[in-house]
C-alpha cells in the first residue's frame, strides 16, 4: 500500500474503534432508560435489597474490620477532628461505625436493609460497643439522629437516593439536625459532562415515565447496577448549597467525594 493508503486505513481504523465505543454506551444508555422507565421506587428498592444478599463480601466480617478507606480517613482527620459524636447513615454492615469508634468516635449508624444492620450490630457488639446500627426509612434522614457533631453518609449510598428534589430534603433534615459548623461527608460516582449513555438513558427512559405518569429521569441517572446518579461539581455543590451546607472540599479521585459544613441559621 502507498503511504496514503496507509494514514487512511489508519484512520479509519481509529474511528471504527470510537464508533463502536460510542454504540456501547448509546446501547448500555438505553438498557439503563428501559428499566428506569419501568421500575417504580418499590421495584427499585426490591432489587437494592436482592443485590446486597448476594453481594457477600458486605457480610464479610473482615471486609467490615478493615477501617476506613484512605480518601476517607484523610476527610475525617482533616475536617472532623472536632467532632466527636457523628451520624453514620447507609451504614450497611458497620464498617465505617467501627472505623470511627476504633479511632474514638461516637458513631451511631443508620440503616434501611435488615440484614446488614444486623450483621454489623453482632460485630459492634462482639467488639464491646453494643448495639450501635438502627434501623432507618430508605432515603430519609432517620428522625432519631440528632445531637450529633457531623454526619458520614455511608460509601456512595448518597447517589442511590432517586431526584434531586428528594436528595435535597435528605440533606436540608440533616442541616436541621445538625449544629452551625458541623461537617458532612458524602460519596458518589461522577460525571463532567452529559454522555451519549445517560443522553440514551434520558431518551429511552423518559419515554415510558411520562406515559406513566411519573417524575421524569435527571441527567447522569443511570444503573450500576443499582440505580444511581452521576455528578457533576455543579450538581453536587448545589445540592448541599440549597440544604445548608457550603462545600469545603470536592475530589474525583481515588473515589468522588465532597466534605460539606452546615451554614449558620
Amino acid at each position: 500500500m502507498s503511504g496514503g493508503a496507509d494514514r487512511m486505513l489508519t484512520r479509519v481504523f481509529f474511528s471504527s474503534g470510537r464508533v463502536l465505543d460510542g454504540g456501547i454506551r448509546a446501547t448500555r444508555g438505553a438498557v439503563d432508560g428501559f428499566w428506569l422507565g419501568l421500575l417504580g421506587p418499590r421495584q427499585v428498592a426490591r432489587i437494592d435489597e436482592t443485590y446486597f444478599e448476594h453481594q457477600r463480601m458486605y457480610l464479610d466480617e473482615g471486609y467490615n474490620r478493615q477501617g476506613l478507606w484512605a480518601w476517607e480517613r484523610a476527610a475525617i482527620d482533616t475536617f472532623f477532628a472536632d467532632a466527636s459524636r457523628l451520624a453514620v447513615t447507609g451504614a450497611g454492615a458497620g464498617r465505617e461505625v467501627l472505623a470511627l469508634l476504633e479511632l474514638g468516635h461516637d458513631a451511631v449508624g443508620y440503616e434501611c436493609n435488615e440484614m446488614l444492620a444486623e450483621f454489623g450490630n453482632d460485630l459492634t457488639i462482639a467488639s464491646g460497643y453494643g448495639l450501635r446500627i438502627h434501623a432507618a426509612e430508605r432515603d430519609k434522614w432517620p428522625a432519631p439522629a440528632v445531637g450529633f457533631d457531623g454526619a458520614v453518609i455511608g460509601w456512595g449510598s448518597y447517589m442511590h437516593i432517586a431526584g434531586r428534589r428528594r436528595r435535597v430534603k435528605f440533606l436540608a433534615d440533616a442541616r436541621s439536625a445538625l449544629p452551625d459548623g458541623a461537617p458532612i461527608l458524602l460519596s458518589f460516582f461522577a460525571r463532567r459532562g452529559t454522555s451519549v449513555r445517560f443522553r440514551a438513558v434520558l431518551r429511552v427512559g423518559n419515554s415510558f415515565r411520562r406515559l406513566r405518569g411519573r417524575d421524569v429521569l435527571e441527567a447522569g441517572d443511570a444503573l450500576a447496577p443499582l440505580y444511581a446518579h452521576f455528578f457533576t461539581k455543579d450538581e453536587v455543590a448545589g445540592e448541599l448549597d440549597e440544604a445548608g451546607f457550603e462545600l469545603v472540599q470536592y475530589a474525583t479521585e481515588p473515589y468522588a467525594h465532597v466534605v460539606g459544613r452546615a451554614r449558620g441559621r
